[in-house]
């Protein structure tokens, strides 16, 4: 809707004549359940939504107003990928804790970017605990690209220990796209996180120890460069893949899959 009709003048929409914008966002909601349809008749395996309504440190608007005009037609967008029994995961930057039990509320079960410096991890674990995944984590404002290697790291561990306790549910990565002041070796500190190979078993079947991780050579061969990089916890396997922005509904490839509390994604 801001698109189409420019952020500032949506906003005086919303507070001036909420009628309006009721009746464009129903509109957009009606394209976008057909295209949703659609994409469930493609055999897509979940949801990716994008839509931000935080700024750093407060909503762009009040939850009162989100959840007169916004939250029941996010709701309908969202049921379809639910009812299939298949995952949503939201893109919404900022300050958002205030609204993210509606989200749950209406199936959401993936949050992305989890902004360090803007939603507390420890308050989303105790407040969620296993209801909801995360993707992101690792602040791009401060430890990416102002911190050391070691500084890196232990955000990271920090990351895992507090939002991933039982080893599932995380999709670690930074919490928006590297730019150009991101050091190149906190990049490789990011990625040294990832495990070598797990030895085989003794019993010679050559299966994994559980909780010990893999890494996805192709994928990792793409990950030369500073844009976006995601590692991604497939069961017991470690997973290496780029990850462009969300710029609104986006159907999930079949191969970036996340063992989560909602199950395989």
């Amino acid at each position: 809707a801001w698109a189409l009709r420019g952020f500032d003048t949506f906003l005086l929409d919303m507070a001036l004549d909420p009628g309006f914008a009721a009746e464009l966002l129903e509109r957009i909601t009606e394209i976008q359940l057909v295209l949703i349809r659609r994409w469930l008749e493609l055999g897509v395996d979940g949801g990716y939504f994008g839509d931000d309504y935080g700024a750093q440190s407060n909503m762009l608007f009040s939850p009162r107003m989100w959840r007169s005009l916004i939250k029941p037609r996010l709701a309908r967008m969202f049921a379809p990928f639910r009812e299939a029994g298949l995952p949503v995961i939201l893109h919404s930057d900022g300050q958002i804790a205030s609204i993210l039990p509606d989200l749950v509320e209406i199936g959401l079960t993936a949050y992305n970017p989890v902004q360090p410096e803007v939603i507390d991890h420890r308050w989303l674990r105790d407040t969620f605990g296993d209801r909801l995944a995360y993707y992101g984590g690792i602040s791009t404002q401060t430890v990416l690209p102002h911190g050391s290697p070691p500084d890196v790291k232990r955000a990271v561990a920090d990351c895992m220990e507090v939002l991933a306790p039982d080893y599932t549910g995380l999709l670690l990565a930074p919490s928006h796209r590297l730019m150009t002041d991101v050091p190149l070796e906190n990049v490789e500190a990011l990625l040294a996180v990832v495990p070598p190979p797990s030895p085989p078993s003794a019993s010679g079947s050559g299966k994994e120890t559980p909780h010990k991780s893999s890494v996805n050579e192709d994928a990792m061969d793409q990950l030369t460069t500073p844009t976006k990089y995601a590692i991604l916890r497939e069961g017991d396997v470690t997973l290496g893949v780029p990850v462009d922005g969300a710029t609104g509904t986006r159907a999930m490839r079949r191969k970036d899959r996340l063992a989560g509390p909602f199950g395989r994604v």
